[in-house]
């Protein structure tokens, strides 16, 4: 996988369904749900071109182990990656400001009405 990103550009997709419930209509079949908001957020990551003794190197420290994309940005991973132009949070697993965008938007709705 490793090998494929290099020298190259990849995208990172993260998709998130946020269910707001009231605290006494919590149920697990989403039909009490007074509103359900889904988003998706897209970061695209550059890899600078890597030489096969410094993959190997990265996967002898073991950190690629377990990563969906085969890399953690946010370890040692992070020194292969040349820039990215998105949210580096989506990249790590979570795309935290748009998350909370929406939950501001929503905490901001309930005030109002």
């Amino acid at each position: 996988m490793l090998t494929r990103f290099s020298g190259r550009t990849q995208t990172v997709y993260t998709g998130v369904c946020i269910i707001y419930n009231q605290a006494d209509n919590c149920s697990t079949d989403n039909k009490g749900a007074d509103q359900i908001n889904t988003f998706h957020d897209a970061t695209d990551v550059t890899f600078s071109t890597m030489t096969s003794d410094v993959i190997q190197g990265y996967i002898d420290t073991g950190e690629p182990m377990g990563k969906a994309g085969g890399y953690g940005i946010q370890g040692i991973g992070g020194s292969l990656v040349e820039s990215i132009h998105g949210d580096y949070y989506n990249v790590m697993g979570f795309p935290l400001n748009h998350f909370c965008r929406h939950l501001q938007e929503y905490l901001q709705n309930q005030t109002i009405a």
